[in-house]
């Protein structure tokens, strides 16, 4: 049997000091996320057949910095963290995105994927995996 990894990323540096954000500035932020820097450290890996990365270019520099190959799939990319709300109100970027992942675990979602398509995406990857593992 094959052994399959999921590559995640390393830890993303946050480099912005705002404390606070309205919606249009998380949005921003959200977007911008996925191009911070990451905190590279030295790995000890185990020998590995295979290994999936999501889309997201934080966790395919994650594999690259790891000398590792990879196949990179959308079926792993997490869920957007959109703004829940539209206001000039500002709050702090954790209640941001705690309450947005509320929104999507209750289905409020309006700007990403519902919870039930996150769960056929799941579904997708372990066949996915299953296939790969059988070949």
């Amino acid at each position: 049997m094959k052994k399959i990894y999921l590559l995640r990323h390393f830890k993303v540096i946050d480099g912005c000091d705002k404390r606070v954000f309205n919606s249009h500035e998380i949005d921003v932020w959200v977007d911008r996320y996925d191009t911070f820097d990451l905190d590279f450290f030295g790995v000890e890996l185990p020998h590995i057949d295979e290994v999936f990365t999501s889309e997201l270019s934080r966790a395919k520099r994650s594999a690259q910095y790891l000398n590792l190959t990879y196949k990179s799939t959308d079926l792993l990319n997490e869920v957007s963290a959109k703004a829940f709300i539209d206001t000039k109100f500002k709050f702090p970027k954790m209640l941001w995105l705690l309450i947005g992942r509320i929104y999507w675990y209750f289905g409020w979602v309006k700007r990403s994927e519902k919870r039930e398509e996150t769960y056929e995406r799941a579904k997708e990857v372990v066949d996915m995996l299953l296939e790969s593992n059988s070949n």
